[in-house]
């Protein structure tokens, strides 16, 4: 294999999501559009994260995502965690 379509493939997987990652990446997204961002400038004024918020966060399964089920979390991939927190971040 040349150097550079070794190079092209080594770097095809931090840029090119599957479907599975793009539907979850938009769910995050959508939950982050939809319920973080309404509440940044309240959480911002009193330093405090919404408890309704965690409690959503659980609920999604985004605060134990790489976790395995057996143990309570989503049983994903520290992929998906890292692309949850983008959109959080976002």
């Amino acid at each position: 294999m040349s150097t550079a379509a070794g190079t092209a493939l080594s770097t095809a997987g931090l840029t090119v999501l599957t479907e599975e990652e793009e539907l979850f990446r938009a769910s995050v997204r959508e939950f982050a559009e939809g319920e973080v961002r309404p509440r940044v400038e309240a959480m911002e004024h009193s330093s405090k994260l919404d408890p309704d918020l965690i409690k959503q966060c659980f609920e999604l399964g985004l605060m134990a995502i790489e976790s395995p089920e057996e143990y309570g979390g989503a049983g994903s991939t520290i992929f998906n965690a890292i692309v949850a927190i983008e959109e959080l971040a976002r």
